[in-house]
């Protein structure tokens, strides 16, 4: 009996065949993680801004004018970690505090609200100073558009964050004129 076999182990055949059908599943597996974790943020994004939307309409109703919020965190997170909000500066978190949001624990995006008219310090469409924002701003975002305003009021909210991991920076964003509603600008590198 030479093909018979006293030995009840595995060939090594058969453990390759497992080794391989179990790399295949992990990799299927970390796969749909990573899509899972990409939409989680992606929501992260429009329910903030959402809430802008929101907070700014009741802020007018009961100050008469829209609220400025600065970058919190101050700098866009990048690789798709989480950074802390208690890292924001003190004057920012309290403009985020009198604008009624409530700013997570922890976040991948960094959030800054930019109001122009009267009582808000800006009397101007779009972020003054920084060119680089005021470009992107102002060509992707339009939000001088006041949709009849008659103060010539109005609010912008970005967010920006890698929220891949993979170093580009995503863009997001609404404005009094977009009603709450989130729109994704370019992305950036």
């Amino acid at each position: 009996m030479l093909g018979r076999r006293n030995n009840p182990g595995f060939t090594l055949i058969e453990l390759m065949i497992v080794v391989a059908v179990i790399s295949v599943l992990a990799a299927v597996a970390i796969m749909s993680y990573s899509v899972y974790q990409r939409r989680a943020k992606a929501g992260e994004v429009t329910e903030m801004l959402s809430a802008v939307y929101a907070a700014q309409e009741s802020f007018r109703g009961v100050a008469g004018r829209f609220q400025n919020a600065g970058w919190c965190p101050p700098n866009a997170p990048v690789g798709g970690e989480d950074l802390p909000f208690a890292d924001c500066a003190e004057a920012d978190l309290r403009a985020w505090r009198e604008l009624g949001i409530t700013l997570p624990r922890e976040t991948v995006f960094t959030y800054r609200v930019f109001a122009w008219g009267p009582g808000t310090g800006n009397t101007e469409c779009g972020p003054p100073g920084n060119p680089g924002e005021r470009a992107w701003v102002l060509d992707d975002l339009d939000p001088c558009d006041l949709d009849g305003n008659d103060d010539n009021s109005g609010w912008y909210a970005l967010a920006l964050g890698d929220q891949t991991g993979n170093g580009t920076t995503a863009q997001f964003a609404t404005t009094h004129a977009l009603r709450g509603r989130v729109i994704r600008l370019r992305d950036a590198q």
